[in-house]
């Protein structure tokens, strides 16, 4: 098992986002968030912090160090000062509220007595840019561990105009 499989579970996750919102069942795509920002947090971890013991723990389905864990940790030993701690902050609540069934998700399955999809525009747009954000990630943390300099440089052009860099 390799942290790679980790990231390529996060461009999976996005892609089935995008398509759950194209045939608009945006609770569906609002659950898989917490999965793919699991998955990605998960992916650098057992890049940058790892041992093998951890690796064997987590193919024997014992692995139990908790989410907050991981994020103080990668945010500790990471040599870019990641600050993975933020958006954890940020959307935690929210991540867990949409894929636990929690008010976040149920809210926008209800319009005054009659049960619909009311997510709007704005959130779908979060939802997709979210989504696509940690997957441009991955792929250049897939780029990176792979030594591949030709997709490290093609993500990096892709993220620098997706964000205006």
């Amino acid at each position: 098992m390799h942290s790679i499989s980790f990231h390529s579970t996060v461009i999976e996750h996005h892609r089935s986002i995008v398509l759950l919102v194209e045939k608009k069942l945006f609770s569906s795509a609002c659950v898989l968030l917490r999965p793919l920002f699991e998955a990605y947090v998960k992916g650098l971890w057992f890049s940058r912090c790892a041992t093998d013991k951890d690796f064997k723990e987590l193919r024997n389905d014992k692995f139990k160090k908790t989410f907050s864990v991981l994020v103080s940790e990668i945010d500790t030993k990471s040599p870019e000062g990641s600050k993975l701690a933020t958006p954890k902050g940020h959307y935690w609540k929210t991540l867990n509220s949409f894929t636990h069934s929690g008010a976040a998700l149920l809210g926008r399955k209800y319009n005054q007595n009659s049960i619909t999809n009311s997510h709007n525009k704005d959130l779908i747009n979060s939802l997709l840019d979210f989504s696509a954000n940690y997957a441009l990630l991955s792929g250049i943390e897939i780029s990176i561990l792979a030594e591949n300099v030709e997709a490290m440089k093609a993500s990096m052009a892709l993220a620098s105009s997706k964000h205006g860099l």
